[in-house]
């Protein structure tokens, strides 16, 4: 039994070492974000000619065309 101990906590020390020591993980999440500054950033800039498209595609939408059977 202290063997399987001796042998679990060994493999969870290299385990948790090779998690912390890896930094690929780091370098994707500057990416992310990066990417959602930059989304935020153009919906801020544009959102005037955003919400005038989506009350435009609301506006033109009938409800009497909705079904729920496919064509």
């Amino acid at each position: 039994m202290l063997k399987n101990i001796g042998f679990y906590s060994y493999l969870l020390k290299s385990k948790a070492k090779a998690f912390f020591s890896k930094e690929d993980g780091a370098v994707d999440i500057v990416a992310i974000v990066i990417l959602i500054a930059i989304a935020v950033g153009v919906a801020l800039l544009f959102k005037d000619q955003i919400a005038n498209l989506i009350k435009n595609i609301f506006s033109t939408i009938d409800p009497n065309n909705l079904t729920d059977k496919p064509n």
